[in-house]
């Protein structure tokens, strides 16, 4: 009998399977640092996106969408529907760009209803166990490291190139082919694929770093179409980079088509922040770093035709914060915990929405450091907005207040007309402050790199994760905050941006009050030596020449756990 039990429960539940309506496939198409105004629907003069414009045509167009004015503050908001200052992960670099391992993405929650889970592109989340990916709920990842190809996290072997880049597949380094927006593509097409395979749906989370910069490797073929038409090479370069997306665009929906999948797949597309650099954003004022609407004011098109009717659009105040909650309203789950946004599956299908407020309130702040009360935010309540691009605000006209619906461009301050506005507003600012900050203890402290699991042997440790202690920028010289779960022996790799070191360097690596000397030969770009034993413990890793200054062009440190 017991041998019969196993059998019937398969049984019933394949029939339950078969008979159930299938949860539909969700796909997030979101671009780097993309701008509302970069593209054909938006009114752009040059740039022709059919692709993604179809997705407005054919789906909603939500026109009042909000962002954060990064890129890793709007993926953890969207990740865990939080706010991302929540989250640990509120800025890009120098160890804020991690989020905190407690928190539950939608990757986990949809996991939990039997979705295949990927992400191709950008993660910015975090590049070391227990912060990756893989930790946070996706089955399948095909990721750059850090903020983007060519920049400190990445392999040194990339060299440099958005062309054949070196990626993470699935937390081991590999060489791709081709151009890195299409090899990203081509490996999101592959998983729905094999999802659909599986007769489970399928959430695909997919991110490429176009149009961010550097611009120098960019599609040869787009970039001829706009090669001295634009006001500057950079925008050309842009353009060809955004064509570049739609096409692939044109191809993800072809492939949903002849898979016969479109009917029961949401597709959204949405930028991260707004555009990186001057360009057409109209009607909007400012650019991606700020808290104007140019900066947070995001495309975000919908297309799922089984529930969503062509061409609607609705003005509704959304963000990044209700994804999460969307999702899981399709897909039957329950929230987690405290989340900050709400289902926009009333907004996307034209359903009366009962419950949502009408003058619901939502923030938006960035700048470098710690998040800090009144620092470069912004509260957007119906039509109003109140914002301040100022480091501290320290005198009245510091703080500026818009009606939005006449004057999107916030061109006319109004807070000397409304004080009564002004500081009602100033107070919701301030009681959400005080709520995030609550969040957990020690809130706005960085995570800890955890080291001497099973889950992850080779660790690496770039200027993406560490607190700066000496420069401007990634740092000259700085700190990793990490933990080690168990004594164990590793050895080390010292990886030096360029040659050129005429002698030989005395250098030390620091965990906390143990260290570990070396010397690196002259002329030595990677050298490795082992005897590192580092006990169970909280540590700060350093590593600095023996008189305890900055090592010469120090570009990784890599940690492999003996066997």
């Amino acid at each position: 009998m017991k041998h019969i039990l196993p059998f019937l429960a398969s049984f019933i539940f394949c029939l339950a399977s078969a008979t159930a309506k299938q949860s539909p496939n969700i796909i997030v198409v979101m671009t780097d640092d993309q701008g509302h105004g970069d593209l054909s629907i938006t009114g752009n003069p040059l740039l022709k996106t059919p692709h993604i414009d179809s997705l407005a045509k054919d789906g909603a167009w939500l026109t009042h969408f909000y962002v954060n004015p990064v890129c890793t503050p709007t993926r953890a908001a969207l990740m865990t529907g939080r706010y991302p200052q929540r989250t640990r992960a509120y800025d890009t670099y120098v160890s804020r760009a991690q989020m905190d391992p407690e928190e539950i993405t939608i990757a986990e929650r949809l996991k939990e209803q039997g979705y295949n889970t990927g992400i191709f592109g950008k993660w910015h989340l975090g590049d070391c166990y227990p912060m990756r990916p893989s930790d946070q709920g996706f089955d399948q990842s095909l990721i750059h490291m850090g903020g983007g190809l060519c920049q400190p996290a990445d392999p040194i072997e990339n060299n440099n190139r958005y062309t054949n880049p070196v990626l993470s597949h699935n937390n081991k380094q590999v060489q791709s082919t081709g151009y890195c927006t299409d090899v990203y593509f081509d490996h999101a097409i592959k998983f729905i694929t094999k999802a659909h395979r599986t007769g489970k749906p399928f959430f695909v989370y997919l991110t490429p770093n176009a149009p961010h910069g550097p611009f120098h490797d960019v599609p040869k073929k787009n970039y001829k179409h706009f090669k001295g038409k634009t006001k500057d090479d950079k925008t050309a370069r842009i353009f060809a980079m955004v064509e570049n997306i739609d096409e692939n665009m044109g191809r993800l929906l072809k492939h949903l088509d002849e898979k016969k999948l479109t009917q029961n797949t949401l597709v959204i597309f949405m930028t991260d922040n707004g555009p990186n650099g001057s360009r057409h954003n109209k009607p909007f004022r400012g650019i991606k770093g700020q808290v104007t609407e140019g900066g947070v004011r995001t495309a975000f098109f919908a297309r799922w035709p089984e529930k969503i009717k062509a061409g609607h659009r609705n003005a509704t105040n959304a963000a990044h914060i209700d994804l999460f909650p969307t999702f899981l309203a399709m897909a039957g789950g329950e929230k987690p915990g405290k989340i900050d946004g709400k289902s926009i599956l009333p907004l996307l299908t034209g359903e009366t929405p009962s419950s949502w407020p009408s003058d619901r309130t939502m923030f938006f702040q960035w700048h470098r450091g710690d998040p800090e009360q009144r620092r470069k935010f912004c509260v957007v309540s119906g039509n109003w907005k109140l914002s301040s691009e100022t480091d501290k605000v320290s005198k009245p006209s510091d703080i500026r207040l818009f009606r939005l619906s006449t004057d999107p461009g916030e061109k006319t301050n109004l807070a000397s007309k409304h004080p009564e506005k002004v500081a009602a507003m100033l107070k919701q600012h301030d009681s959400w402050f005080t709520d995030i900050a609550a969040t957990r203890k020690d809130a706005f402290a960085p995570c800890r790199i955890v080291i001497g699991t099973p889950h992850e042997t080779h660790t690496r440790f770039t200027k993406q994760d560490w607190q700066r202690t000496e420069g401007q920028g990634w740092g000259k010289q700085g700190q990793w905050l990490i933990e080690a779960s168990k004594e164990s022996s590793y050895s080390a790799r010292i990886y030096l941006g360029a040659k050129g070191h005429q002698e030989a360097l005395q250098v030390t690596v620091h965990a906390g009050d143990h260290s570990f000397n070396t010397t690196i030969p002259a002329n030595t770009a990677l050298h490795e030596f082992e005897g590192l034993k580092i006990p169970v413990g909280k540590y700060k890793l350093r590593v600095t020449t023996r008189d305890g200054k900055a090592v010469p062009s120090l570009y990784q440190l890599h940690l492999i756990k003996s066997h």
